[in-house]
């Protein structure tokens, strides 16, 4: 006995990640490229704000020690050892480069 029922076709839609604008890979790569970044506030002046990795390590502590994961004072030697670790990383690299130049 052969089977009659029958079963609707099932539909695949493909989905495709959209494509960023132009314009939006330009400023998103100026962006990443930044040494920082600058917003100007009025009646304050130019704020300097750190690279955007830079920022979300520090938006990732501050989110620890809001949700009570990370005491503060953990949270500020995390905070003051990275800043150190980045100049002391950087000083590093500036002096590779000028070795390099001199050779």
């Amino acid at each position: 006995m052969a089977n009659t029922s029958k079963t609707a076709p099932t539909r695949t839609r493909r989905t495709t990640p959209r494509e960023k604008p132009a314009a939006a890979k330009t400023a998103a790569a100026a962006v990443q490229d930044a040494e920082h970044l600058a917003i100007s506030i009025p009646f304050a002046g130019d704020l300097q704000l750190p690279r955007p990795d830079q920022l979300a390590y520090y938006a990732g502590v501050g989110t620890l020690v809001a949700l009570g994961i990370l005491e503060w004072p953990a949270a500020l030697v995390l905070g003051v050892g990275h800043v150190l670790l980045t100049q002391q990383h950087n000083r590093a690299v500036q002096q590779f480069g000028e070795a390099l130049e001199e050779s």
